[in-house]
């Protein structure tokens, strides 16, 4: 009797039916990622029906897991094709186009943080009648998802996640430069942003405007 493992071989055998799909399924993927950007909806929707179908279409090409599919198949991480598989069941072809998929992402989140609940259909989101509230310079503004950036859409986010910052930034900045006016330090200009304030200094008047700065730091934590 000996204890040397021995290789096993395993056979699946796929429905030729279930088989046919997926060849069919994987040409189309195939022939929209060729096109590019232009056929990014075209792609993942073909992604997400062969990850949805009942069984998954990729088990017919050899695949056990979604997550093989993602990673051998697509060459892309779950993240990524978790995020790409999530904007095509909330948005339409004509939106993608306009908006851009990192946009509508981060347009999700915004509306998700500022709903404080999941989306879970694609008619609960209006992207056009979509309002972005962004503090700039001290001040409220509102924007349409066209108008805005993706860096201004984090920043919201981060904004309706309770990001700590000093507030109000306006009321701090003006007693800085109360502040540093007293020390006799000239031609510093001020501006907000996001919460926070920036301050452009001229190289002789550093050192006075640290001194300022560390004594108005300490005061605030008293």
């Amino acid at each position: 009797m000996t204890d040397e493992k021995q290789d096993i071989d395993v056979v699946v055998k796929v429905d030729a039916r279930l088989k046919k799909q997926w060849e069919e399924a994987d040409k189309r993927l195939k022939e929209a990622d060729a096109k590019g950007g232009t056929a990014w909806h075209l792609k993942w929707s073909e992604v997400l029906n062969i990850v949805t179908n009942k069984p998954a279409l990729y088990l017919a090409g050899g695949f056990a897991t979604d997550g093989e599919f993602y990673e051998e198949h697509l060459k892309e991480t779950r993240q990524v094709c978790s995020t790409s598989l999530r904007i095509v069941q909330l948005t339409t072809p004509t939106e993608v186009a306009l908006y851009k998929p990192t946009k509508l992402a981060l347009a999700i989140r915004y509306i998700e943080a500022s709903s404080k609940k999941t989306i879970e259909n694609r008619d609960e989101v209006e992207f056009e009648k979509l309002r972005i509230q962004l503090t700039q310079s001290g001040k409220k503004v509102t924007k349409s998802l066209s108008e805005v950036s993706s860096t201004e859409l984090r920043e919201a986010i981060s904004q309706l996640a309770g990001r700590p910052k000093k507030a109000p930034a306006s009321a701090d900045m003006k007693l800085v430069l109360e502040l540093l006016k007293s020390a006799g330090v000239e031609g510093v200009k001020a501006t907000t942003v996001g919460g926070a304030f920036n301050l452009r200094v001229p190289f002789d008047g550093l050192a006075a405007v640290a001194k300022v700065l560390s004594d108005f730091d300490s005061s605030d934590k008293s």
